[in-house]
């Protein structure tokens, strides 16, 4: 399954003039610092620093064309880094004068010759600007061949690094004087190489050896060189001169397009045609800790509380005001609002930029108001660049909330508190088929493609509300469940809330929508993603920001009491067309969207969702958390803990399964323009070697720590060597893709590519470093799930949480009946390692530490 791997820019949304205070919570930014306003006790002195400004307004007309035309300031500072904008300005300036004051230059000689003032104004100004783009140029060729292109640190001793190296790092030092916002540097990266045909062949040997048996592995070989010798050398071929026209031969392509969608975004997610959720989708999930509730909430119904409402307007508001944000900061019509401005001031304030740009960020573009549209035959990304309201599920009903007031202002979390408890106490009446409508979207997407074109795009009031749901900035869920929280006492409850965040329940999910929230009644956050639009960099970095917001900003102030919600419409705080009896604010009512579902549309409704129920009940998750052991005791083992965990899933698989098998764990290409991710094949000969002496009874502890630091150094090499482009897959990947574009029969293709991963794993990366997971452990985030690959196989993510727990989620399917045997199989071998690297201590064995650096700290 595939996974994955800025600075401050002034005022990056212009502040709207000064509004009432609404009552309640009232966050006002102000440079940066969130002030709480609570209006029975006045100011109070708490400043807390919010990840993007809170408040902003939707951009004009002219705006969004610059941002459409690329030509904004942003645009303008991304193709000048490093060099800043005003630096750039008066060298032109000064070049200009000197070219008018000196009318006899040498530059002037080349053109045309005119009496006109303002003509030969115009060509000082032309040549003075060629003049100044001389050394940015000849500094961002520096910069292209050789500070984005060198990764011969990633290799050498850090304590002994050779002068390139040292060289590289004086230049990484003094760039960190010039911060590069999220997308400066994706035009310097360099393209991805394209390995040599014997290379790859003799890497894949390599990984699938220990897997298979003498005779399995001499035909496969076989099969290999005679590719090799044959239509390999043309395929190659094919393969060089695609590199050499885009940027990413891999997920690139020849135009420029809104969304990148190359061979890999295109074959490997849209040409499926199985249902998106639990085959192309990502759970996910928040805090340790749940929001305190009083037992009389829990013994009434859902709706009846402020932390319910409050966590729903928060969420809105946090996602809207990253997207207005984004905008800003990027210049590019096409980028969406959230994460930009959020990487660009968070990292940049916390010293946590992704790579401090040498990791390419342009599929955060494709994180909001966007929708993944079926085809017959493949599916294609249709994004809505600019968006002004979200798509909310309560009860059977979908509702349209705008963000914004008339003015163009975005509502603060007070007025959207007002529009969520309008929703939340409504008594909208709605039918088992409307209810069930978004089932449609779980079905398998030629037969969805039909449907959509049939009950949606041929009837006027279904294409309008299909329009407002899929130009929405994401999809809300309100879940009436009571159920879903993190108790060690009751971990089926964690179970079924992962499981449920991966798969819905079969009609409270927009598959189709690249974001969809899940808010319980016990006001636990999580959602489901559309895994195609990117991976593990961007899931995780949004809701590690989630994660700042509710622990640093929002939790001390959900109140501890239940409190009855009431309609801001029972005291006429709102007329009914939505306006405040207060004129100086326009708060508009959610807007009940509306379908018309005939006899044969109600039938396919009630078709899919009976179908995929059956595919959710299919679903076994293991969601664990192990809170004996984490990251820190690991490390100080002199392990890497990745390959630690790694290890241990090779172990727990061989236990259950008695074979070794292919495995996967996703490894990051973005030191590539346009990359996304390599797979990181995990069983070796090392690792089989290491398995082996475990299950040997007469082997010692000695010699076992010794195989598993070598099977864990051995892991370590192979994911940097991923990282530069020496991987396997991807390259054998494209070629059957061309194979099959040229009409090329390739035995060894085909074999290749037949092989199932009965091991797909993902760690959940920790990427800004906002949160301090050891000091208040329970704000730690428990991470995400995927559903497994093959059908007898696994889905393995795992996230460490700071240095004290490891957080595993073991998706399987129960007609495999294997997920609660390998969760303890699992268990017991992470447990039985961490003893071995703890004796090992003990005894003083001598090894060298392990260095694990690189932004594949966990790739999901």
């Amino acid at each position: 399954r595939p996974g994955t791997t800025a600075g401050i820019v002034g005022s990056a949304v212009r502040r709207p003039p000064r509004r009432q205070k609404p009552d309640g919570l009232f966050p006002a930014c102000d440079n940066g610092q969130l002030v709480i306003m609570i209006p029975s006790n006045g100011r109070l002195s708490v400043h807390l620093k919010t990840p993007f400004p809170m408040d902003g307004r939707y951009p004009t007309k002219l705006e969004r064309t610059l941002y459409r035309l690329q030509v904004g300031p942003n645009a303008v500072y991304n193709r000048l880094y490093p060099v800043h904008p005003l630096f750039f300005a008066s060298l032109a300036v000064a070049a200009t004068a000197y070219q008018y004051h000196f009318c006899s230059s040498r530059w002037l000689f080349f053109l045309p010759q005119y009496e006109s003032a303002v003509i030969i104004i115009a060509q000082n100004v032309m040549i003075s600007l060629v003049v100044a783009y001389v050394p940015v140029f000849l500094i961002r060729c520096f910069l292209k061949y050789f500070y984005f292109n060198y990764k011969g640190f990633l290799f050498e001793d850090r304590q002994n690094p050779s002068l390139t190296t040292k060289f590289w790092a004086i230049c990484h030092k003094l760039l960190s004087f010039t911060s590069p916002r999220l997308c400066s540097c994706d035009s310097l990266l360099p393209s991805l190489p394209v390995p040599a045909l014997q290379d790859i062949i003799e890497r894949y040997l390599e990984t699938i050896e220990p897997i298979l048996t003498k005779e399995e592995f001499d035909k496969t070989s076989q099969m290999a060189r005679a590719f090799e010798r044959n239509e390999g050398k043309k395929l190659q071929v094919l393969a060089w001169l695609y590199s050499c026209v885009t940027s990413n031969y891999v997920s690139g392509l020849l135009q420029l397009s809104v969304i990148v969608t190359g061979f890999w975004e295109k074959y490997a997610y849209h040409y499926s045609r199985e249902t998106l959720l639990i085959n192309s989708s990502v759970g996910h999930c928040v805090r340790f800790f749940t929001l305190p509730l009083s037992t009389t909430f829990l013994q009434n119904a859902f709706p009846q509380t402020k932390q319910y409402e409050r966590r729903m307007s928060a969420i809105s508001r946090r996602s809207v005001c990253s997207q207005l944000i984004n905008k800003r900061l990027r210049g590019y019509s096409s980028t969406q609002y959230v994460f930009l401005y959020l990487l660009a001031t968070t990292l940049y304030d916390t010293g946590a930029f992704i790579g401090d740009g040498l990791l390419c960020g342009c599929h955060y573009r494709k994180m909001y108001a966007t929708t993944r549209v079926p085809g017959i035959t493949i599916d294609h990304l249709e994004n809505y660049r600019l968006s002004r309201h979200m798509a909310v599920y309560h009860k059977g009903n979908f509702y349209k909330v705008e963000m914004f007031d008339e003015n163009n202002r975005i509502y603060s979390i007070p007025e959207l508190t007002k529009i969520f408890a309008d929703i939340l106490t409504r008594d909208d009446v709605t039918t088992r088929s409307v209810a069930h409508v978004a089932a449609l979207t779980t079905d398998k997407r030629d037969k969805w493609y039909a449907n959509r074109a049939r009950f949606f795009l041929n009837n006027a009031t279904n294409k309008e509300t299909l329009t407002i749901i899929e130009t929405a900035i994401a999809f809300i869920v309100l879940d009436d469940s009571k159920e879903y929280e993190y108790n060690p006492d009751k971990s089926e409850r964690l179970d079924n809330f992962m499981r449920n965040m991966l798969t819905g329940d079969g009609r409270n999910r927009w598959a189709d929508k690249s974001l969809n929230y899940c808010i319980s009644a016990t006001a636990r956050c999580g959602g489901t993603t559309e895994h195609s639009i990117g991976d593990g960099f961007e899931f995780d970095h949004l809701l590690e920001n989630f994660v700042y917001m509710d622990t640093r900003i929002l939790n001390g102030f959900y109140p501890s009491v239940v409190e009855e919600v009431k309609s801001p419409f029972a005291n006429g705080s709102l007329s009914s067309n939505g306006d405040l009896s207060n004129k100086k604010i326009n708060l508009k009512r959610a807007e009940r969207l509306s379908f018309e579902v005939d006899d044969e549309m109600a039938a396919e409704i009630e078709r899919c969702y009976n179908t995929y129920k059956q595919k959710i009940e299919d679903v076994d998750m293991a969601a664990t958390i192990f809170r004996t052991f984490g990251k820190g005791r690991i490390k100080q083992g002199k392990l890497s803990p990745d390959a630690f965990v790694q290890m241990a899933i090779q172990l727990a698989n061989f236990k259950d399964q008695h074979k070794f098998v292919l495995t996967y764990e996703s490894a990051s290409a973005r030191f590539y323009a346009n990359s996304r991710t390599e797979t990181l094949r995990t069983a070796t000969k090392e690792s089989c070697a290491f398995v082996r002496a475990m299950i040997d009874p007469d082997c010692d502890n000695e010699e076992r720590y010794r195989l598993l630091k070598v099977a864990c150094e051995r892991h370590v090499q192979r994911n940097r060597n991923c990282m530069v482009g020496k991987g396997v897959d991807r390259h054998l990947f494209v070629l059957y893709i061309l194979s099959k574009a040229i009409s090329v029969s390739s035995p060894f293709l085909d074999y290749y590519i037949s092989q199932p991963w009965l091991l797909s794993t993902s760690q959940a990366p920790t990427l800004t470093g906002q949160m301090d997971e050891d000091t208040k452990v329970e704000d730690s985030w428990i991470g995400a799930s995927f559903g497994p690959v093959a059908k007898h196989g696994y889905g393995i993510c795992y996230r460490f949480a700071g240095n004290h727990s490891i957080c595993v989620h073991i998706s399987s399917l129960k007609s495999a009946g294997n997920t609660v045997l390998f969760v303890m199989n699992l268990s017991s071998a992470a447990h039985r390692f961490t003893l071995l690297a703890s004796a090992a201590m003990e005894t003083q064995i001598d090894r060298p530490g392990i260095t694990d650096w690189s932004p594949h700290e966990g790739q999901g």
